[in-house]
């Protein structure tokens, strides 16, 4: 995948924070950001989208504690890259991803903010920028990530229920790199009672 323009801004900024240094999934974070973003950009989302998508774990999340910035760090952030992607890069961070997923048919939409132990209402254009931004964040790993053929089951599940908000791009290509996985992991066994 060609790397995408990426405003040199906004690298010196991923370095100040130390991202180029911060471990992630068997690489350094800054390298993980900058795939993440290009996947999405490889999608067709909007600029502020594939900018969240490289300011995506700033902050930390649920599964990656390390915080390259800290939230009192906010306003610096959005002075560089944007209110609109900072919001939805605060909003990866803090909010548990689970509550994508089970939003996806639900108005008025609400995600759990965990760091300060509450719901947020948002509109269904951030869930959709949300949703594809935890997509090529799950894309970008897999090849250095073991998933269990049940996870792998679940990712799909979720791609499924998401298909009406994602991109083409996005399905075509999670879908493919699924079953890519699943026959890698061979046929998964039944549950036993």
């Amino acid at each position: 995948m060609a790397r995408s323009m990426i405003s040199e801004e906004y690298l010196e900024l991923l370095k100040e924070f130390g991202a180029d240094t911060n471990p992630h999934s068997g690489d350094v974070l800054v390298r993980h950001l900058i795939q993440t973003h290009d996947i999405l950009a490889s999608w067709g989302n909007p600029t502020e989208t594939c900018v969240a998508g490289l300011f995506h774990s700033i902050y930390g999340t649920r599964s990656f504690r390390v915080a390259s910035a800290e939230l009192e760090q906010r306003s610096k952030v959005r002075r560089v890259i944007g209110s609109t992607s900072e919001d939805l890069a605060y909003l990866f961070c803090v909010c548990d991803r689970r509550t994508f997923q089970t939003n996806i048919n639900k108005r008025p939409i609400r995600v759990r903010d965990e760091r300060h132990g509450r719901l947020i209402t948002i509109q269904v254009e951030v869930l959709q920028a949300l949703i594809e931004i935890e997509m090529a964040n799950f894309l970008e790993q897999t090849p250095r990530v073991h998933r269990t053929p049940q996870r792998l089951s679940d990712c799909r599940s979720f791609v499924e229920e998401a298909r009406r908000l994602i991109s083409a791009g996005a399905y075509a290509t999670l879908v493919q790199e699924i079953e890519s996985e699943q026959q890698k992991s061979g046929p998964q066994k039944p549950c036993l009672p």
